[in-house]
């Protein structure tokens, strides 16, 4: 076959059609959907997908087709290139890589006609050394193949201008729309990890021509290419896709600032980490102190799909991120964790993220946490379109802020306007929008106003947030002594807030959950706030509107919301605002103030404690308030005609629809008792309103953000168990008990223990029997990992206060339901009998709850807490705590620093937070999540559940039928007695089962798995890992890469999946079955002495049969290989982990 160079004109396609003809497109391309348009009636077509190996699966998409067409004429594949290369999927077929998939392509080559043509649309694929790259591919196929030597796309043409071969098929593609295609095939990949040279990032970035695609060698992933002559720039369109190299890291290195985009550029970073960036030390210089990770230039587009943006500095602002002026960025899918914008203390100091005037941000799917700004702890937004869709903010921080512009608002986001349509772009008469939903916001915390959000406009401009949950945010004290929004501040424009809910906010002084201020009209529709508090630090009778506080003027509505649980120190517990306010279809109950005169308000008019015996706030109709009250002095009724009665509350849950709401339980006045005409049609939850909640055969609006049914909707539980039938083979693990004695000792009078009420207990999907079928997907996307949460955990109602010092207090509660605080010093707080509060605050403290259902909240410092009896709350706070759950149904929560945790009896729910900790799950079944750090999980007795999180983990399940999620970092697990699922998640893991019938999965990295006794079932899933049968007949999988596979004593399946696999054996430890042998690609291990001269091969119908000669023992079964074709080149020496032999 003579190598000729020819001209392909596409411009004709009906000419010269295979009459059996297959089209590839790969889905990393721009606008791929277009070209999908493009292929004629009658042409079949397929969408490589770009997470995964695109050879594998044009192979089995073209066994696919031929199974029902016959043989295949002309297979045309649209993917990005580079000089003998193609981009397909999450690989690359190159030189470098054809040895490696020769038997796939040989398997093309018996598929195709003897006339077959292959055309490669990629750009530049048989330019220079490509035309050898293009000879090998068509020896390995055996058909003629045609590709490009230039540009492919906008801009240049769709000709192939080099064959191998005759060529006789054109593209099926119509014309008018390759021509107007917007996109070139490009793709230039990175080979190595350094700074700069050949093969570098710097050096891809330089070369590249505008709208390629940068692509990553997979020999990279879990690498880091470390910058040490200065960030990268990049001044033309471009894409830099990671997928083929996961977890790949760009660093700074902490010495620059990682990438640079110039003005009027297009730039997409994809599958990527951004990572230890810093700007620091230009605080005052927008220009060289902005923007630690990445900073954009004007009328620029930036897009962040899939990437993590980590640990990033910027003096000036945008620790992750600084957008130019008129910029559109998009981020999609990401995670930033630890950026810092705080350092310069500047008003555009966004922790993550911060972007200059006339642009537009939109964040989708994305999570923010632990990041540091002066204002906006994760985003900060001047005079530009803001819109956030479901995405996670937690733990951000504004506290470092400091002045009268940068004063710390805005725990996780800072606007400040949302258009730039005036003179010399400032605000204007054009209105932008600024758009929270379906977003969750818990732990931030402001300074001075915010907790969550300070969201500042400028009229026309529009401020909306939806279907969100803003819980556990605080807004502390500023310099100018305000502390304003402890949920969030909204300001000087119009806002709509529908179907969200504000729990357990604090803010110092006004506006527990919610302040409004300026001139901002605003409907608050279908939303809960429940256990908002507005309570100064320094006096518990300083704060003003527990839930919400209305600062304005303009028209407020609040409609069928519900208002309950919220404290004030002052005035108002549940709302302060005036007539200005129309309350309709709303519940107003149980909120407190604690007030010097002992006034207990639900609401107020925040005029101060002079007579008013008028209504607060305007009546729409259909209003409760509880308790009951007559109007006197400064404790008006909230509208003038009003339903005053129990509503009947429940807890603050999950009761369906994604967000934690307040239900009316059976019997409530407020069922039916609303008014239609004012109602939504649904209700926060999403439930159809109105029902006939009372069944007297008229459906009727309920008061409050929940419609009662009948038939309630479920609150979903997470349920895993594992499954085949238990034969344990006891091994017990000894389990730690602490017993630390606090001075002095209290001597409570103790009680029978009560009978734990059971939690529910997961349950999972059956583990799957073996199978001799090849599956290439992960078993650990079988049993996905639930998404536990304590839930909102909220102090009782207390009966007494003791409050102790600034010293060592010894406090000792009685019969009562006590609230004790220590505050400062080392104290010692012991709660008795009934349901108690206990506060730490600072100092090292010993709390003991005792008997009752207690809550208890060590604070900061290292604390040491005994929960007692019955089913407790405990937060180990701030600092190293030492928590023992002892009896009941517990929930314990380290929050930061090293903690020592112990469940002891009852499903027990455990949460370990920050820092390195140590945590026993002890008896029965409990829910362990170790969060970040490095932290040791024993489950003890019990089906217990175990979540690594974040960082290098070690869990234990000990006895029962455990669920293991190792989460992210190089685990190491161990499944202890009975049959437990185990998934070893991302990192390089250690995964044993023990005893039991085990399901193992190694997720992401190059693991160990070990069955141990029983029968068990494996899979690596992906990269390189090792598997372990141990006794009992085993299920081994590879999944993707090349694996060992050693299925030990018993008659253990073993299958390779891709990749160059090793599958061992050895004498005296059963038949094994080897389902997906490649001759030439895998290799057979011998072990234990085992030779290949010892070995007689023998076939059996259509398998392979390998014995030993002199005692005919059988080894193993080998399917679809011919005896004939194994030799010694075939087998190899294979070293085994000594005692499995």
């Amino acid at each position: 076959m003579s190598i000729s160079s020819v001209s392909i004109n596409s411009q004709s396609p009906s000419q010269n059609l295979q009459s059996q003809s297959i089209i590839f497109i790969d889905s990393s391309l721009d606008n791929w959907e277009s070209l999908a348009a493009a292929v004629p009636n009658g042409i079949e077509y397929i969408i490589i997908d770009s997470n995964k190996d695109g050879i594998e699966q044009i192979t089995t998409e073209l066994q696919k087709y031929a199974a029902i067409h016959g043989s295949i004429d002309a297979v045309h594949i649209i993917s990005h290139g580079s000089s003998g290369s193609l981009q397909l999927g999450n690989t690359s077929l190159s030189s470098d890589t054809l040895e490696q998939y020769k038997n796939q392509l040989q398997k093309w080559q018996s598929i195709l006609s003897e006339k077959a043509d292959i055309m490669l649309y990629g750009c530049d694929v048989a330019a220079g050394e490509g035309a050898n790259f293009i000879e090998q591919l068509s020896k390995l196929t055996g058909a003629d193949i045609a590709a490009s030597t230039d540009k492919t796309g906008e801009g240049s043409n769709w000709n192939l201008e080099f064959s191998q071969g005759q060529i006789e098929a054109n593209l099926s593609l119509n014309p008018e729309i390759t021509a107007s295609y917007k996109g070139v095939l490009a793709a230039n990949e990175v080979s190595n990890n350094n700074d700069s040279g050949i093969g570098s990032l710097r050096a891809a970035i330089a070369s590249a021509v505008a709208g390629d695609t940068i692509t990553f060698d997979p020999s990279l992933a879990n690498q880091t290419i470390t910058l040490s002559t200065g960030q990268l720039i990049v001044d033309k369109n471009l894409i830099l896709d990671g997928a083929a190299a996961a977890n790949l890291t760009i660093s700074g290195n902490n010495a620059s600032r990682v990438i640079q985009t110039a003005s009027s550029t297009n730039v997409t970073i994809k599958n990527l980490i951004i990572a230890n960036g810093n700007v620091s030390s230009n605080s005052n210089d927008e220009a060289t102190g902005s923007g630690g990770g990445i900073q954009t230039g004007s009328n620029s587009t930036l897009r962040v799909e899939n990437s993590q943006i980590n640990n990033n500095i910027a003096g000036y602002g945008g620790g992750g991120i600084y957008t130019g002026f008129r910029s559109t960025t998009t981020i999609i899918n990401s995670k930033f964790d630890g950026n810092d914008g705080s350092l310069g203390k500047q008003e555009r100091g966004g922790g993550a993220i911060a972007t200059k005037s006339a642009g537009s941000l939109t964040v989708q799917g994305s999570t923010f946490t632990k990041n540091k700004g002066s204002n906006g702890g994760a985003i900060n937004s001047l005079l530009g379109t803001l819109t956030v869709e479901n995405s996670t903010f937690i733990n951000n921080d504004t506290t470092a802020g400091s002045g009268v512009n940068t004063n710390g608002y805005g725990g996780a986001i800072y606007t400040d306007g949302a258009n730039a349509s005036g003179p010399d772009f400032q605000h204007g008469p054009v209105g932008g929008t600024i758009t929270i939903s379906n977003s969750r916001f818990e732990g931030n915390k402001g300074k001075g106003q915010g907790g969550a959000m300070f969201l500042f406009a400028y009229p026309p401009d529009k401020v909306a947030i939806a279907g969100s949950i803003i819980i556990n945010n605080e807004a502390i004290k500023g310099s100018g002594n305000d502390a304003f929004g402890g949920g969030v501040r909204i300001g000087n424009g119009a806002y709509t807030i529908a179907n969200t809910t504000f729990a357990n906010n604090i803010a110092e002084a006004q506006g527990g959950g919610l302040w409004v201020g300026e001139e901002s009209p605003g409907t608050i529709t279908n939303s809960t706030f429940f256990g908002n508090q507005a309570v100064a630090s320094s006096s518990n009778t300083s704060g003003l509107g527990g839930g919400l506080f209305f600062a304005t003027t303009s028209n407020q509505k609040i409609v069928n919301t519900t208002i309950a649980g919220n404290k004030a120190g002052g005035e108002g517990g549940g709302i302060v605002g005036s007539t200005n306010i129309t309350l309709t279809n709303t519940i107003v109950a149980n909120n407190t103030a604690n007030n010097e005169f002992k006034n207990k308000q639900n609401a107020s008019d925040g005029k101060g404690f002079s007579e008013n015996p008028s209504p607060y706030f305007t009546d729409g109709g259909g209003n409760l308030q509880w308790p009951a009250i007559t109007n006197n002095f400064n404790n008006a009724n909230i509208t003038a005609n009003v339903l005053q009665a129990d509503p009947k509350l429940g807890p603050l849950q999950e009761n369906g629809g994604g967000l934690q709401t307040v239900a009316l339980l059976t019997g409530s006045v407020a069922i039916d008792a609303g008014k239609n005409a004012d109602a939504p049609a649904t209700d926060q939850r999403g439930a159809t309103r109105p029902q006939d909640g009372d069944s007297n055969g008229s459906a009727i609006a309920d008061i409050g953000a929940y419609e009662f049914s009948l038939t309630p909707v479920p609150t979903p539980t997470p349920t895993p168990t594992p499954t085949p039938t238990p034969t344990p083979t006891p091994t017990p693990t000894p389990t730690p008990t602490a017993t630390p004695t606090p001075t002095p000792t209290p001597t409570p009078t103790t009680t029978p223990t009560p009978t734990p009420t059971p939690a529910p207990t997961p349950v999972f999907a059956p583990a799957p029997a073996p199978s001799p079928k090849e599956d290439t997907a992960c078993l650990c996307d079988r049993f996905p990992t639930p998404d536990f949460s304590s839930g909102d955990i909220i102090p009782k109602i207390a009966d007494k206060t003791l409050s102790g010092t600034d010293f060592d207090d010894f406090l000792v509660g009685g019969s009562d339901s006590d609230a004790i605080a220590g505050f400062g010093g080392s104290d010692t707080l012991i709660g008795m009998s009934n349901n108690d509060n206990i506060y730490g605050e600072n100092g090292n403290d010993f709390l003991l709850g005792n008997e009752g259902a207690d809550f208890i909240d060590g604070g900061d410092n290292d604390d040491l807490i005994f929960a007692g009896k019955d089913n407790d709350a405990v937060l180990g706070g701030n600092g190293n705590d030492t928590l023992l759950g002892d009896l009941g149904t517990d929930t314990l929560l380290g929050g930061d620093g090293n903690d020592w945790i112990t469940a002891n009896f009852g499903d027990d729910f455990i949460e370990g937070g920050n820092g390195d900790d140590l945590i026993f799950g002890g008896k029965d079944n409990d829910i362990i999540l170790g969060e970040n750090g490095n932290d040791k999980l024993l489950g003890d007795s019990g089906d217990d559940t175990l979540i690594g999180g974040f960082g290098n983990d070690s869990a234990t399940g000990n006895d029962g039928a455990d669920f293991i999620d190792a989460g992210f970092g190089d685990d190491a697990i161990f499944g202890g007695n009975d049959n437990d699922i185990i998934k070893g998640e991302d990192g390089n893991d250690f995964v044993s089962g023990d005893s039991g019938d085990d399901t193992l999965c190694g997720g992401g990295g190059s693991d160990i798995l070990y069955g141990g006794d029983g029968d068990d079932v494996m899979d690596g899933c992906t990269d390189n890992d090792t598997l372990y049968g141990g006794a009992g007949n085993d299920l081994l999988t590879g999944g993707g890469g090349n694996d060992f596979l050693s299925g030990d004593m018993g008659d253990d399946t073993l299958i390779g999946s891709t990749g160059r696999n090793t599958f061992v054996l050895a004498s005296g430890q059963g038949n094994d079955t080897i389902v997906d042998f490649e001759k030439g690609q895998d290799l057979i291990g011998l072990a234990g002495g085992l030779t290949f001269a010892q070995l007689s091969i023998t076939a059996s119908n259509s398998e392979t049969l390998i014995s030993l000669a002199s005692t005919g023992q059988l080894l193993a079964t080998l399917q679809r290989v011919s005896s004939s074709s194994l030799k010694s080149e075939d087998f190899t020496e294979a070293i085994v982990f000594p005692d499995l032999l």
